[in-house]
């Protein structure tokens, strides 16, 4: 199953990323990738920082509501960042969908102006507001346009959203400099002004200045000078919780296991398509064909898939959950930046909920897993512990029933990509409470 060798670079940076960590990070459970989603009832800043650091050197990706945290804010965005960088996993803001609106059968077509609407409202919900999602997010979702609204503009969608990316990104790195002068311009004794150290007699243009005065004045030149004046202003604020106070020490603990060993590329922004059930009749076989064409044909972007359906059953299908045989080829426009070969030898994830139910098991909280913890994690209040405990548990459940349907006559090899077939990294989402 593992291809994570057959191919020296990918050119998606964040499925990448998610191979090396499958590689490179000892504390995985069960060496799987994992993604831990913050449960609905954590809904401050204090909580999803204390889920992060409790689960972060085992998962692969956190699962945030940045949406229903009452004290949100960039600066809280920096410590959550903080932290991945620290364990190495990846932030997925699923408060919000993109593209929220899933057409259904017997929705009236769109017009070419409604099309161009969703697509503005779904760059501003990544790029603008409070949350700003695409300022610190690795991941975030959203649903295709439907196919057939493709040849109105449709097909702009994903593309929109990556331009919105880089553009968030490049002005995050953009250094602004400003030069505050003061005073006149020193004068020789002839007269003659001099600006920046040069004789203007000499300049190469004679003609400097002419379009910035209309006529010639015998006015003693005047020299206005723009100036910025910068202030800092600080408010006092609560102190902070002796986890915060942790996360935010770069000095300790170095040689714990997982920290920093792999950071989170800090460029690397990308989608995840909601995929519809194949069982719901309420959207037709074609949306779902859609939505793969449309990862392969921007597989630089498109990270993969999120679904509804249990990850047992996922994985039970198999390479048979995603029909690309039955997706066609489509051309990105000849406008879009850094086109790529998306096709073999790519890799696509597929997240998909896991709950204890799914695979019969029986969690023993009281229960201690094999992997040493570190002297911060050892000092975690028990409750945490307990969910770790959890989490290990559950995940080499999931890894017996994984081994169980490789082993099955019924799935036989139904795991193995083709030949030029992606290769799919099968990521169970977990929710977790603080």
């Amino acid at each position: 199953m593992d291809r994570s060798t057959s191919s020296s670079t990918s050119v998606n940076l964040l499925t990448g990323y998610l191979r090396t960590l499958q590689r490179c990070k000892s504390t995985l459970p069960h060496g799987a990738l994992v993604c831990v989603s913050a449960s609905p009832s954590i809904s401050t800043m204090a909580g999803l920082l204390r889920l992060a650091y409790a689960v972060g050197p085992l998962i692969a990706v956190l699962q945030v509501h940045a949406d229903i945290i009452d004290d949100w804010s960039m600066k809280a965005a920096q410590k959550l960042s903080l932290v991945a960088k620290k364990f190495g996993f990846l932030i997925w803001e699923g408060g919000r969908v993109l593209n929220a609106q899933r057409r259904s059968l017997g929705d009236q077509s769109m017009s070419n102006e409604e099309i161009k609407r969703e697509i503005e409202m779904a760059r501003k919900r990544y790029t603008k507001g409070v949350v700003s999602v695409a300022a610190w997010a690795g991941l975030v979702s959203t649903w295709i346009i439907c196919p057939e609204e493709q040849g109105k503009g449709g097909e702009r969608l994903i593309p929109t959203l990556r331009r919105a990316a880089r553009e968030t990104l490049a002005s995050m790195n953009r250094f602004v400099s400003t030069e505050i002068q003061g005073g006149g311009q020193p004068e020789d004794s002839k007269g003659n002004s001099f600006a920046s150290g040069h004789d203007l007699s000499n300049s190469e243009s004679g003609d400097l200045g002419v379009d910035l005065s209309p006529s010639y004045s015998t006015r003693k030149t005047s020299v206005i000078s723009l100036t910025r004046t910068i202030t800092q202003h600080s408010e006092p604020s609560n102190p902070s919780s002796p986890c915060e106070e942790a996360i935010l020490d770069d000095e300790e603990d170095q040689g714990e296991q997982g920290l920093s060993s792999c950071p989170p590329p800090v460029l690397g922004r990308g989608l995840l398509l909601n995929l519809p059930a194949m069982s719901d009749s309420k959207v037709p076989s074609r949306y779902r064909d859609a939505s793969i064409t449309t990862a392969r044909a921007h597989c630089d972007f498109v990270v993969g898939f999120v679904t509804d359906q249990p990850w047992t059953e996922v994985v039970r299908r198999g390479k048979d959950f995603i029909d690309w045989e039955g997706s066609e080829d489509i051309e990105r426009d000849s406008d879009d930046d850094d086109e790529h070969e998306c096709c073999s030898g790519q890799t696509f994830a597929i997240f998909a909920p896991l709950e204890s139910q799914h695979v019969g098991a029986k969690i023993d909280t009281q229960a201690i897993y094999q992997t040493p913890l570190s002297p911060r994690q050892q000092s975690a209040p028990s409750i945490y512990q307990h969910q770790i405990n959890s989490l290990h548990q559950l995940i080499a459940q999931a890894m017996q029933f994984q081994r169980a349907s490789l082993a099955a006559g019924a799935s036989g090899d139904s795991n193995d990509p083709g030949d030029n077939d992606p290769e799919i990294l099968y990521i169970p989402i977990i929710s977790m409470n603080a």
